[in-house]
This record gives C-alpha cells, sequence and structure tokens, in this order.
C-alpha cells in the first residue's frame, strides 16, 4: 500500500485481521489517528508487521498528493491511540520493521495498555510500551520476555528506566519453554504488579530472589506445569501483600523446604496445592500464617499427615483435601466441637463439617 491509512480511513477505531496464512505484506497501520484496537490472527506467512522502506515511501507519495504540493508531514506519531495489541500465530514473525541500518529510531506505544503475543517463536524484540497495564506471553522465547520486561532501549527513546511499566498491573507466561530462570533484571521497576502466572515453563528451575523482592504490591501468583522447579525463591519473603497462592503440577517442587519463604506470606488468604508428589507433610512455615482463611490440597499422592498445628490457623474457614491416598487420619482436634462449628472440611468430596 502506498499511502497513508490515515488519509483514507481516518476514523477507523478497530482492526482484524484473521486467517489470512498466504498475506505477505500488511499495510501501514500505525498512522492511523483513532485506531484503539489492533488484532492479527493466524497470519502465518508475514514476517515484518511494517516496511520501514515501504513507509518512507508512503509518506512521500502522500506528501505529494496533498493539494498538490510536493511537502510531507514534518512527523507522524506512531500509533497514538493504540491501546489493545493482539497478535496470534505470527510463526514466521521476526520483527514490527525490518531492519534497516540507515534506521535508527525508536519505536515505542505511546498509550498501549495491553499487549498479548502468542505462539510468535521467531520473535525477540517489539516496540516499547512504556504505560501496559497487562501483558500476556504464550508460545515465545525466553529473549521476547526479558525484553518486554526491561524495556532495555528505554533510554535510546528518552523514557525514564525507573518509571518504565510502572503501570504494568498483570502479567501471563504461558509455555516458554527456553525460559530457564525468571527474569532477575527489569522487575524492579514493576511496583505496581498484582497479578503473576507463570505456567508450563518446562525449564524454569529457579524463580530469581532479585527478580521477586521489588513485587510488594503482588496479591495473587500462580506457577503450574514448571517441572524442573525445586525450590521457592528467597525473593518470597519479600511478597509481603500477597493475598492468593496457587502452586499446581511442579512436580520436583519440594515445599518443606521452604518453611522461611512461606511463613514471611503475612496477608496470605489462600492457598492451594496441586499434584506435588514430594509433598509428604504441609510445611510448618505454614503455622504462622494466620490470616489463612482457605486451604486446598489436591492430587498430592505421598501426603501422609496433617501437623497437629494445623488446628492453630484461627481464620481458617474452608479446608479441602483431594485425592490423597496415603492421608489415611487428620489430627482429631480439627473435628473438635470448638473449631468444626466455624470450618468446613472436604476429604475426597465428602463434607466433614
Amino acid at each position: 500500500m502506498l499511502f497513508d491509512m490515515s488519509s483514507v480511513l481516518p476514523n477507523l477505531l478497530e482492526i482484524t485481521i484473521w486467517r489470512c496464512n498466504r498475506c505477505l505484506n500488511l499495510p501501514l497501520f500505525s498512522h492511523l489517528p483513532k485506531l484503539q484496537v489492533l488484532r492479527l490472527d493466524v497470519v502465518t506467512s508475514v514476517e515484518y508487521i511494517e516496511d520501514s522502506s515501504a513507509e518512507s515511501l508512503s509518506l512521500s507519495v502522500e506528501g505529494s498528493l496533498l493539494n498538490g504540493r510536493t511537502q510531507c508531514k514534518a512527523s507522524t506519531a506512531f500509533f497514538p491511540c493504540l491501546k489493545q495489541l493482539i497478535l496470534f500465530d505470527l510463526r514466521n514473525l521476526k520483527g514490527w520493521r525490518r531492519p534497516l541500518q540507515q534506521n535508527k529510531s525508536m519505536l515505542s506505544f505511546p498509550c498501549l495498555s495491553k499487549l498479548s503475543i502468542g505462539i510468535c517463536t521467531n520473535l525477540t524484540h517489539m516496540p516499547l510500551h512504556p504505560v501496559l497495564e497487562e501483558l500476556e506471553l504464550k508460545c515465545v522465547t525466553a529473549r521476547l520476555l526479558q525484553q518486554s520486561m526491561m524495556g532495555s532501549d528505554a533510554a535510546t527513546a528518552n523514557f525514564s528506566y525507573s518509571s518504565y511499566l510502572s503501570k504494568l498491573k498483570v502479567i501471563h507466561i504461558d509455555t516458554i519453554i527456553d525460559l530457564v530462570s525468571f527474569p532477575e533484571k527489569g522487575l524492579h521497576h514493576l511496583s505496581s504488579l498484582e497479578h503473576l502466572s507463570i505456567s508450563n515453563c518446562p525449564n524454569l528451575v529457579c524463580l530469581a530472589e532479585e527478580g521477586l523482592k521489588s513485587l510488594t504490591s503482588l496479591r495473587f501468583l500462580y506457577i503450574s506445569g514448571c517441572d524442573m522447579l525445586n525450590s521457592l525463591s528467597k525473593g518470597f519473603t519479600h511478597l509481603t501483600a500477597l493475598e492468593e497462592l496457587e502452586i499446581k503440577e511442579c512436580r520436583e517442587l519440594d515445599l518443606s523446604k521452604n518453611a522461611m519463604e512461606l511463613q514471611c506470606l503475612k496477608s496470605l488468604r489462600v492457598l492451594k496445592i496441586n499434584t506435588m508428589p514430594n509433598l509428604s507433610s504441609l510445611p510448618d512455615g505454614l503455622q504462622h500464617i494466620t490470616t489463612l482463611q482457605f486451604l486446598q490440597i489436591s492430587s498430592c499422592c505421598n501426603l501422609k499427615t496433617l501437623p497437629e498445628w494445623i488446628c492453630n490457623l484461627t481464620s481458617l474457614q474452608r479446608l479441602e483435601i483431594f485425592e490423597c491416598p496415603q492421608l489415611v487420619s487428620v489430627p482429631k482436634s480439627l473435628c473438635s466441637q470448638s473449631i468444626a462449628y466455624s470450618l468446613e472440611i472436604y476429604i475426597d468430596g465428602t463434607d466433614k463439617s
């Protein structure tokens, strides 16, 4: 397309392109003055969203068409109103613009609040997104995750590094196969982050302490399908605002080694533990979490006992235990009249309250 779309579609608010597998080149969307939502879904042949040389040509042509003059706009904002960007199954996508040696400008979305990228396994770099509020990455590379977190080019684009992503509240990470360690750098400015989920990262070994200790606003943490994760980070001691923690299908994780990390979760209300064969007893650190209201344990095949101190969790309102075949009894005091009147107990689906 040899002209800026803003000259013919100036009021366009939303664009969806779906299942255009043979499409090799896309129109120049970035100058649409009112565009708020852009979805590219199963556009598998595209390698670059924009071509820098094509943009230069389009602006030149546009200039020649404006009132018969041969001057073009001095500057055009990059996606001036875009709030949501969804890229799904652009498996051949390499970057936003085709790299040109003479093109040194740094691209940045000025208003983007939600970014979702899935099945873009060749993509390693995106334009900056300093005011992002929600980030979802699925089936991408660890390199893209690192670049998205760090904003390594923020200084080049005249952003304060300390304020970059300071509005980010939600991060979903799913199926990043080459992720070994949750990024140690680039998280210290995520002061507003409230929700973090990490799923299906089979080579993730550790959650680095340096990467977690600044997440003082984090309220919800979900970890699932990380088979190589063998211990929680000492960074958990800094998660003082955490209210809900769910750990699922982390088969190498032994929570008995993390008593100190757990006892520091002073705001925790909900704890769910699922499919953890190394769990033989509840970690002692839990007895110090007096705020805990809901405890669920399921599919832990080697859980054998419940500790007597579970009766000391005075805020506990609901206890659920499912599919734990080695567990043969519970503390008698747990079912005493003084406790049972305020506590719902379900063991293998049977109401014991």
